[in-house]
This record gives structure tokens, C-alpha cells and sequence, in this order.
């Protein structure tokens, strides 16, 4: 309100549109599409390896409620090691509910990770109520999904300004979101319910690794994947 009148503020930006840029230009800057999921409960153990590696990777993807410990001081630490090793941060929070829900979920992460992940079965209320927004098409536990079903969710939800990225075992033909496939190791296997492929069958933009980057000796296997 200015001398009484009532103005309309539409920001040309927004905190989506600031976020891929960066996620471009680290990118470009290291030479890298690594995004690491480093599910570390102990924290000593999850910054131990980012002090070996965090030079090299793009996208740090955490689920910070299985860290063990003060969550409040990881907090503090991911934000400060994101700056030092210019990296963005990713909570793998997968929301799946009613807006009115995850609207409540997401305030937990809001003010200090840069993108979340959505299952790719949401309204489009959920997504709207947030920002940099990954939408889980299909993961590394099953089959590669090309239900028809679920492929005309994905599409319908893939105009929706907050989106940065897709979670897909193929590329996510779209214009400007990302495709970033996760299940990458050494070689073609399968673990438990996980199935892994190599890094030279993927043909997206971002790899989504986890243990075989931080498993055995993390600064030889990450060079692996660059």
C-alpha cells in the first residue's frame, strides 16, 4: 500500500527460477551431473564424506529424518558445507498427502534445503505450495513405469512454474526440467529390492549415488561417475 492505494507485486523471478539457474552454473563450473544420496545416520561419518567429495558434486539429496543426533546442528552444518563446497541441498521427502498437509510438512524444510522431491501423483495444489520442486516419476525399486496413467499425471504436472526436475529411469521429455535417474553403481546388479545400473546407461542430466560413492574409499569411487 502506497498513499492509500492498493498495488499488485508480480515477482518476474522466484526462488525456483534461482535455484536452477544455480544448479546450471554449478553444473557447468565442476564438470559434474553427480547428485550425492548420502544416507549417513551418524553425522560425523555424513560430513566426513563431504569433506572428501563434496567438491565434486552438484546436488547433495539427504533424508534428514534418519539422522541421529541434534537436527538442528546438522542443519546448521549442511547449510555451512553447502556454501563451502557450493552444492545445493535436496530433502528426499517424497510428500504425498492433501496440500493442506504437506503445506504443514514443508515449512520443516523451507527455509533451508533447495529442493524437494514430490511423488508424481499429487494435485497440483501440492506442488504450487512450494518451491524447487523434483516430481518422483519412477524410482530405482521397480520397473521402469511408462503406465499411461502415470506418464499423463507426470506431463499434466510438468507445466506447473515450481518444478525443477523429474525423477526418472529414462529421460523426461520436457523442455527445461531435469531428469535425474537414481540406482547408479559400478555395475548392473540387483539388491534387495534396488536395481542398479551403470553410469555409462544413463543418458540424463543428473545421476542420482549413493553407496557406491560412499562406500569403501569415496574420493577414488566418485571419480568413477564424473
Amino acid at each position: 500500500i502506497v498513499n492509500d492505494k492498493k498495488y499488485v507485486v508480480n515477482s518476474l523471478i522466484n526462488k525456483t527460477d534461482i535455484t536452477q539457474y544455480r544448479l546450471n552454473n554449478i553444473m557447468i563450473q565442476k564438470k559434474s551431473r553427480i547428485c550425492l544420496s548420502l544416507d549417513i545416520e551418524n553425522q560425523d561419518d555424513f560430513f566426513g564424506v563431504l569433506d572428501k567429495v563434496g567438491s565434486k558434486v552438484v546436488i547433495l539429496k539427504i533424508h534428514s529424518d534418519i539422522i541421529v543426533g541434534n537436527i538442528n546442528e546438522f542443519i546448521k552444518k549442511c547449510i555451512l558445507y553447502s556454501i563451502r563446497y557450493n552444492f545445493l541441498i535436496m530433502e528426499d521427502r517424497k510428500f504425498v498427502d492433501i496440500s493442506y498437509i504437506t503445506g504443514k510438512q514443508y515449512n520443516k524444510f523451507s527455509g533451508w534445503v533447495d529442493m524437494v522431491t514430490v511423488m508424481g501423483n499429487v494435485s497440483g495444489d501440492v506442488i504450487k505450495g512450494m518451491s524447487g520442486v523434483v516430481m518422483v516419476k519412477d524410482m530405482s525399486n521397480g520397473t521402469i513405469n511408462n503406465d499411461s496413467s502415470v506418464m499423463t499425471k507426470c506431463k499434466d504436472l510438468s507445466v506447473l512454474k515450481r518444478l525443477i526436475g523429474v525423477v526418472s529411469q529414462t529421460k523426461f521429455d520436457h523442455p527445461y526440467l531435469l531428469t535425474m535417474t537414481p540406482g547408479i553403481s559400478f555395475k548392473k546388479h540387483k539388491e534387495c529390492d534396488q536395481n542398479y545400473r551403470t553410469v555409462e546407461m544413463i543418458e540424463t542430466d543428473i545421476i542420482i549415488v549413493g553407496r557406491g560413492i560412499y562406500n569403501g574409499n569415496p574420493e577414488e569411487n566418485i571419480n568413477h561417475y564424473l
